[in-house]
Protein backbone atom coordinates (compact mmCIF):
# COMPACT_ATOMS: atom_id res chain seq x y z
CA UNK A 1 0.00 0.00 0.00
CA UNK A 2 1.34 3.76 -0.76
CA UNK A 3 -0.50 6.68 -0.48
CA UNK A 4 0.37 10.19 -0.30
CA UNK A 5 -1.83 13.00 2.01
CA UNK A 6 -0.94 16.18 2.89
CA UNK A 7 -2.68 18.10 6.13
CA UNK A 8 -6.16 18.95 5.02
CA UNK A 9 -8.57 16.78 6.75
CA UNK A 10 -10.82 14.29 5.44
CA UNK A 11 -13.65 15.56 7.01
CA UNK A 12 -13.41 19.26 6.40
CA UNK A 13 -10.78 19.70 3.16
CA UNK A 14 -9.28 22.22 5.33
CA UNK A 15 -5.74 22.74 5.76
CA UNK A 16 -4.44 22.86 9.37
CA UNK A 17 -3.44 26.27 10.70
CA UNK A 18 -0.14 27.37 9.33
CA UNK A 19 1.83 26.05 11.92
CA UNK A 20 4.79 22.83 11.21
CA UNK A 21 3.75 20.49 13.91
CA UNK A 22 -0.63 21.25 13.80
CA UNK A 23 -0.19 20.33 10.05
CA UNK A 24 2.16 17.31 10.98
CA UNK A 25 -0.33 16.08 12.71
CA UNK A 26 -3.24 16.24 11.01
CA UNK A 27 -0.77 14.50 8.01
CA UNK A 28 0.08 11.94 10.62
CA UNK A 29 -3.43 11.21 11.39
CA UNK A 30 -4.67 11.08 7.71
CA UNK A 31 -1.66 8.65 7.39
CA UNK A 32 -3.25 6.50 10.15
CA UNK A 33 -6.71 6.71 8.53
CA UNK A 34 -5.89 5.57 5.19
CA UNK A 35 -3.70 2.51 6.91
CA UNK A 36 -6.87 1.43 9.37
CA UNK A 37 -9.45 1.27 6.30
CA UNK A 38 -6.51 -1.34 4.47
CA UNK A 39 -7.00 -3.20 7.53
CA UNK A 40 -3.31 -1.94 8.69
CA UNK A 41 -1.73 -0.23 11.70
CA UNK A 42 1.29 2.03 12.01
CA UNK A 43 3.63 -0.76 12.77
CA UNK A 44 3.07 -1.42 9.09
CA UNK A 45 4.62 1.45 7.91
CA UNK A 46 7.56 0.44 6.36
CA UNK A 47 8.28 3.90 5.08
CA UNK A 48 7.38 7.34 4.81
CA UNK A 49 9.39 10.81 3.08
CA UNK A 50 7.54 14.06 4.19
CA UNK A 51 7.56 16.95 2.24
CA UNK A 52 8.21 20.61 3.69
CA UNK A 53 8.73 24.13 2.22
CA UNK A 54 9.56 25.44 5.24
CA UNK A 55 12.91 24.71 6.74
CA UNK A 56 13.43 27.58 9.29
CA UNK A 57 9.69 26.37 11.12
CA UNK A 58 10.68 22.63 10.82
CA UNK A 59 13.66 23.53 12.49
CA UNK A 60 12.44 25.33 15.11
CA UNK A 61 9.42 22.72 15.64
CA UNK A 62 11.25 19.26 15.80
CA UNK A 63 11.11 18.93 19.37
CA UNK A 64 7.05 19.07 19.20
CA UNK A 65 7.20 17.02 15.91
CA UNK A 66 8.77 14.13 17.76
CA UNK A 67 6.42 14.33 20.92
CA UNK A 68 3.24 14.08 17.91
CA UNK A 69 5.26 11.25 15.98
CA UNK A 70 5.70 9.14 19.19
CA UNK A 71 1.95 9.90 20.31
CA UNK A 72 0.09 8.53 17.09
CA UNK A 73 3.39 6.46 15.74
CA UNK A 74 5.11 5.08 19.08
CA UNK A 75 8.38 4.07 19.40
CA UNK A 76 8.24 2.35 15.37
CA UNK A 77 10.58 4.24 13.19
CA UNK A 78 10.71 2.63 9.84
CA UNK A 79 13.11 4.72 7.15
CA UNK A 80 12.44 8.12 6.53
CA UNK A 81 13.02 10.96 4.50
CA UNK A 82 12.71 14.52 4.66
CA UNK A 83 12.95 16.62 1.59
CA UNK A 84 12.34 20.46 1.66
CA UNK A 85 10.53 21.84 -1.69
CA UNK A 86 9.64 25.19 -2.71
CA UNK A 87 5.49 24.32 -2.58
CA UNK A 88 3.15 22.14 -2.56
CA UNK A 89 0.04 21.74 -4.03
CA UNK A 90 -2.06 22.21 -1.44
CA UNK A 91 -1.75 25.35 -0.39
CA UNK A 92 -1.39 27.24 2.38
CA UNK A 93 -0.29 23.29 3.33
CA UNK A 94 3.47 23.53 3.99
CA UNK A 95 3.82 19.72 4.87
CA UNK A 96 2.77 16.24 3.05
CA UNK A 97 3.56 13.06 4.02
CA UNK A 98 4.03 10.07 1.63
CA UNK A 99 3.49 6.39 3.05
CA UNK A 100 4.27 2.70 2.14
CA UNK A 101 2.75 0.15 4.28
CA UNK A 102 2.63 -3.70 3.96
CA UNK A 103 -0.31 -4.93 5.38
CA UNK A 104 -0.71 -8.97 6.05
CA UNK A 105 -3.52 -10.58 4.33
CA UNK A 106 -4.26 -11.57 8.06
CA UNK A 107 -4.72 -8.57 9.23
CA UNK A 108 -6.96 -7.34 6.90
Amino acid sequence: MNTTVSAPSPFTLQVADGVPDKQFAQALRNVIAVLAEAGGTPQHVCRMTAYCCDKPAYMAARRELGAIWRRLMGTHYPAMSMIFVSDLLDSPGKIELEATAVVPAMAR
